[in-house]
């Protein structure tokens, strides 16, 4: 069983002015710090509003600490609260806190030092009780920008297995802190849910027919989704109804498309039925992300996160690996050197190994189309069904897509990224890049390399076998991924209900700690699964057009099963904003416009008849091909506009904050003569 020495306690109790929100971010500052001094922590939480960090500090340390003092009992919880109660300035030192003034006032000064606080005599401090053998240990790791007031902090010496974080109500251990130790439960970093805003999410998530049908959760549910998640996971399902709610017409004119081929005779009415939808597709992906650039800035404006210059800080997630700055020169004031840059020099090497690596990937996804069409091959020489290939093939590429991920992290860990968007970015450019070859680079084969290099497409042609491949690629992802999405999360949840009886504040912690793990790549992960759903829904979509209904089915589910796993399945996540999720709508718009040339390509090339046909009526095809062109000029001229009325509450934003009314301090707005006409 973990030995810890330090119990720190973030209190966002009602009687505090410190929210959840900033108590994450002061913890996961926290766990930067010690982490980053190579100290071992533990993360707890508890429905008494009380986060509790768990610090260990080196086997040699400890055993020097405890022979040098002799501390081998816990602290006395009674002596801290009388002393506590007596005075509102800060203690440290060991059990017998602060015998003399002097002691006193050089403890509160020390303390003020490292936390930042203010205050003398009769002021409202936070507490702090800090064991003296750990003050110079902890002193260099707690620097001033670590916390934020007001906020009541417990520092305390662990020992003998026995927890001394001081419960400031009843001068107790803190409740369920000892089991959860004990038991190996306090591993994790996670607030706690809100079960009110949880059950009203909930509440919303059910019904995931109305959530597309209607284009949003509801004003209040994405208030509040904003407000429980952070403006960052509140974009994706904004942007998850908003997608799923404008594939209703592609579904649509994709099912119209199956009718007619099903109904009117081959020749040019097939053909220009395809034509025509291409022109569809085209003209509803530039209007899609038109229509969202416009809906996010609103979003933005609504939420406040509009034109913020950063809203993630330089500090890196707990959850991925630190930035390693190099040394350079020393700062005039600390006398340290300065670690807040990385060599260019050594940053390229490290991209350029990046690239090096997702070029060996992607060949691996490339010889694995190889691999599953001698397999087909040899189905078809045995007499079985080529389909069993196809599915194999689609099952590794799933696979294939999922392990990518898993180097996309460790090659941005190894990049040693200083901020968390620099960080997310080369993962998500990374992922992207590997998925849309490995995703699409059989159903391409099909297309365009098959016939040249086989002579056919077996017993179909080969426009029938490209929306056969598609569609049992496109079917399978799915398939596979609500499966492995669900099956976990609901394990989780189910063994979490199981595991204790509610009420309690440790077997609250012990229950939500079995929940599924919410990691930080979470969300971008979800929007890498939408931009892929949105490339096989229009790259072939004259060849598979049932695959946008197909989308629209497995969204409906997305935009319940989303929210939901997150509210009931997930443990918590810290809040987390972002002003755009641009990169994303990019990636989509510029697999529109691919999506133009290949469905072109399937037009005049591989369908069967089609260049003869279309040959024959080459006005017509000219002004629908310049009908798509200048529906994407248009799209794309207005992608970086935001809407009229978000530029104007702009304006006076910045009319208002240029003001000298709201430049002045405190102090010169009460000043006589000020703020008055």
């Amino acid at each position: 069983m973990a030995q810890y020495h330090v119990a720190v306690v973030l209190d966002t109790g009602a009687a505090t002015a410190m929210r959840l929100t900033d108590a994450e971010s002061v913890a996961k500052r926290l766990l930067t710090r010690f982490a980053d001094a190579g100290l071992e922590t533990a993360r707890v939480s508890g429905a008494d509003d009380r986060s509790v960090i768990l610090v260990r500090l080196p086997d040699a340390e400890a055993a020097r600490v405890a022979e040098a003092y002799g501390a081998t009992a816990p602290i006395d919880a009674a002596a801290l609260q009388r002393r506590a109660a007596a005075s509102s300035t800060y203690f440290c030192g060991d059990a017998s806190l602060g015998k003399t003034r002097g002691e006193r006032g050089s403890c509160r000064r020390l303390l003020g030092s490292i936390f930042g606080f203010g205050g003398g005599k009769g002021a409202r401090n936070p507490y702090a009780f800090l064991h003296a053998p750990y003050k110079a240990a902890l002193a260099p790791l707690l620097a001033s920008d670590a916390l934020e007031d007001p906020l009541r902090v417990a520092l305390a010496w662990r020992a003998a297995g026995a927890a001394a974080a001081v419960d400031e109500g009843n001068g107790a251990p803190w409740a369920g802190l000892p089991s959860l130790v004990a038991r190996g439960d306090a591993v994790a970093a996670f607030p706690l849910h809100d079960e009110g805003r949880r059950a009203a999410l909930a509440e919303a998530a059910k019904d995931g027919v109305h959530t597309v049908w209607s284009r949003s959760y509801g004003r209040f549910a994405e208030r509040d989704l904003a407000r429980y998640f952070g403006s960052s996971v509140a974009f994706y399902f904004c942007w998850l109804s908003h997608y799923a709610s404008w594939l209703r017409y592609l579904a649509a004119a994709g099912l119209a498309l199956v009718g007619v081929v099903a109904c009117a005779p081959a020749g040019p009415v097939i053909a220009f039925a395809r034509l025509g939808a291409a022109a569809f597709m085209a003209v509803w992906c530039a209007l899609l992300c038109r229509s969202w650039h416009a809906r996010e800035g609103r979003l933005a404006l609504r939420w406040g996160t509009l034109a913020a210059a950063k809203l993630r800080g330089v500090r890196p997630r707990a959850t991925r690996a630190a930035f390693r700055g190099a040394a350079g020169a020393l700062d005039p004031v600390t006398g340290r050197a300065d670690r807040s840059y990385f060599p260019a020099s050594v940053r390229a090497r490290r991209r350029f190994v990046s690239r090096i690596r997702l070029a060996f990937d992607v060949l691996i996804a490339l010889l694995n189309v190889v691999f599953w069409k001698a397999v087909h091959v040899r189905l078809r020489a045995a007499g079985l069904p080529g389909v069993i290939a196809t599915v194999g093939n689609a099952v590794a590429v799933f696979f294939l897509n999922e392990r990518a991920m898993d180097t996309a992290t460790r090659r941005a860990d190894a990049e040693n990224h200083a901020l968390d968007a620099d960080y997310d970015s080369a993962i998500f450019e990374y992922v992207l890049a590997f998925r849309v070859i490995n995703s699409y680079a059989q159903i391409f084969y099909v297309a365009f390399v098959q016939r040249a290099l086989e002579g056919g497409c077996g017993h179909r042609d080969c426009f029938a076998a490209v929306g056969h491949t598609a569609v049992v690629f496109f079917a399978v992802q799915l398939t596979l991924g609500n499966f492995l999405e669900l099956g976990p999360a609901t394990r989780a949840a189910a063994a979490a209900a199981a595991a204790a009886p509610s009420g309690d504040a440790a077997a609250t912690a012990a229950r939500q700690y079995a929940l599924a793990e919410s990691p930080d790549v979470d969300t971008l992960d979800d929007y890498l699964e939408l931009t892929i759903q949105f490339g096989y829904c229009v790259l072939f979509f004259v060849a598979a057009p049932v695959a946008p209904f197909l989308a629209l089915l497995s969204n409906v589910l997305e935009a319940k099963v989303d929210l939901l796993k997150r509210v009931a399945k997930r443990r918590p996540v810290p809040t987390l904003d972002a002003t755009t999720i641009q990169s994303y709508t990019s990636a989509c718009l510029a697999l529109g416009a691919a999506a133009v040339l290949t469905n072109a390509a399937l037009l005049l090339y591989v369908a069967p008849g089609g260049r003869d046909v279309l040959n024959s009526q080459p006005r017509a095809v000219a002004i629908v091909l310049a009908s798509m062109v200048a529906v994407a000029r248009f799209a794309y001229a207005g992608r970086g506009k935001l809407p009229g009325d978000v530029e104007l509450q702009l304006q006076r934003n910045e009319y208002v904050l240029s003001t000298d009314a709201k430049l002045l301090s405190p102090v010169e707005r009460a000043a006589p003569g000020r703020g008055e006409p």
